[in-house]
């Protein structure tokens, strides 16, 4: 190859590489954070009978990532889809048959919130809140999705923090104990436990909180459990 062909395909294959960085920037380097928003699904009604109301709130608000990656195409079809199951799942009727019988007005819920909780480092960590009551017992927790912006994969504990399954459940154990001395576990509740099974959500400054609903390791009333250990991200 002579000078001058030399010289032409340099030309050439600098061109294109700039092409390729200018048109697809986000290809071309790792996300560390992603751009969101928020949508908010409303069923809500409210049903009347004689002189009593109930409004029965029925809301979804979910978290949509911006962009045409892979990735994010992966993370928003996952987060759709819890969105979609609770929404087909929430109750239908329930307050229109009971305010027929009832003597004063009420506020039937069935919300789940969604929160970013972590944006950075390649890593966003989501929390999805609930709040329901039908009439009877009050019921809330959290569910949290921690997801790589890389890849879109779904993170694990041993995913963000430093040590094995075997190791950060042991923490986690130790970690419930010492913080809740007084409380009532159900019967191998804590030696049932697995760090890769637990749900968890990241916040900055390195923490991860693992956290379990109400009833996942005593009764209801004892309310919810959580425990902080530290992640791999600041």
């Amino acid at each position: 190859m002579n000078r001058k062909n030399v010289l032409k395909w340099g030309v050439c294959s600098l061109l294109l590489f700039c092409l390729f960085f200018v048109t697809n920037p986000m290809e071309a380097k790792a996300a560390t954070k992603a751009k969101y928003y928020y949508k908010t699904y409303d069923k809500s009604k409210t049903y009347t009978s004689g002189k009593v109301t109930i409004k029965d709130s029925e809301k979804y608000k979910r978290v949509i990532l911006k962009g045409n990656s892979v990735a994010v195409k992966k993370i928003n079809k996952k987060l759709k889809a819890l969105c979609d199951s609770e929404l087909k799942s929430m109750p239908a009727g329930n307050a229109e048959t009971d305010v027929k019988y009832r003597y004063s007005d009420d506020t039937y819920l069935n919300e789940y919130t969604s929160k970013v909780t972590y944006n950075d480092k390649g890593v966003i960590s989501i929390i999805i809140s609930y709040e329901w009551y039908q009439g009877g017992v009050y019921n809330h927790g959290v569910n949290g999705y921690t997801f790589s912006l890389k890849t879109g994969k779904q993170l694990k504990l041993t995913d963000v923090c430093k040590g094995n399954n075997q190791t950060l459940t042991k923490q986690i154990r130790s970690g419930l104990k010492s913080k809740y001395k007084n409380a009532d576990f159900y019967e191998n509740a804590l030696s049932k436990l697995s760090a890769n099974k637990c749900n968890f959500y990241l916040k900055k400054g390195n923490k991860a909180v693992v956290f379990f609903q109400q009833y996942d390791l005593s009764y209801g009333a004892a309310g919810t459990f959580d425990v902080t250990l530290k992640s791999k991200y600041k």
